[in-house]
């Protein structure tokens, strides 16, 4: 593995609350990085389960993670855009606390960043359930890749296509966007997606595996319809001024319809890469309570 000398200038932020039992391999997965990130900020919403002290146990053993913790609860919007905004490097990029990154997902993404600081890069990422990963998809975001900034923002707002996730760009981009809302329970990042497009900026697209994204009962992403159709209502609401700038309305419905050959296409995707999901968790997990002094995994 490389040394903290070879670190993309790249904060990875992490987001937590009560994530006890998973945030050690999220911590992992990023320790795990063929490139490693200069800099891994956990951002802990005021935990009641222990995970406070979880994080500080591994912050002394792993000099790149940063630990934020908070006393009083505020909402994982406002606690991911505190964070990044507090982020010592100048790139960004996140990470829910239940989740992981593939080894080469900062590789990949950088490799075709190239630096450049209005540019966003993202992945092919997979969405499974942790307790029967060999049943997932795996979503591309290959779409966004030179679109231009009326396409791309169209396309997300209708969620026609594939909304990618847990981009890599520059902190100055992310502000220029606006950042996260922080009264946002649901769809902020959405929110924020929609505005960054408005920007202009230009869109790249790694051909590595990104983010595993778990689908844990309980979780937000799981949260009744009645609060998804709020929430997607006022995400909408929130960016349609940004998109208006680049000709987008945002006056329709959005779209939820799967088509069924883009499924069947997800989920043989989701097969092929599936050795490499295997190995990730595995990893992960082998790794989570493993850091070397130098800050990385054995």
């Amino acid at each position: 593995m490389p040394n903290n000398t070879d670190a993309g200038p790249i904060s990875c932020i992490i987001t937590s609350y009560n994530n006890r039992d998973t945030i050690g391999s999220a911590v992992a997965s990023v320790l795990n990085q063929s490139l490693p990130v200069a800099e891994i900020i956990v951002a802990d919403d005021a935990s009641t389960d222990g995970s406070q002290d979880l994080l500080r146990r591994l912050a002394e053993r792993a000099p790149s993670v940063r630990v934020m913790s908070r006393t009083e609860n505020v909402g994982v919007a406002r606690n991911r855009d505190e964070a990044t905004r507090a982020a010592s490097q100048p790139f960004v990029t996140h990470l829910d606390g239940d989740d992981l990154i593939a080894p080469d997902k900062i590789k990949g993404e950088w490799s075709v960043l190239k630096g450049a600081p209005r540019d966003v890069a993202c992945s092919p990422f997979a969405t499974l359930k942790p307790m029967r990963p060999w049943f997932g998809r795996l979503r591309d975001p290959a779409h966004l890749a030179g679109a231009e900034a009326s396409v791309v923002g169209a396309r997300l707002a209708s969620r026609s296509h594939v909304v990618p996730r847990d981009m890599l760009l520059s902190r100055a981009l992310f502000i220029e966007a606006g950042g996260f809302e922080h009264d946002q329970r649901l769809y902020e990042d959405w929110t924020f997606k929609m505005r960054l497009a408005s920007t202009g900026a230009r869109w790249v697209v790694s051909r590595q595996l990104g983010t595993l994204y778990m689908q844990h009962a309980g979780s937000l992403s799981r949260a009744v319809r009645a609060e998804h159709e709020k929430g997607r209502s006022l995400a909408l609401e929130r960016a349609a001024a940004a998109l208006a700038r680049i000709g987008v309305k945002t006056g329709g419905t959005v779209d939820h319809r799967r088509d069924w050959m883009r499924s069947v296409t997800e989920c043989s995707a989701y097969y092929a890469a599936l050795p490499r999901i295997l190995r990730t968790l595995r990893q992960a997990k082998l790794q989570m309570i493993l850091p070397r002094s130098g800050g990385h995994p054995r």
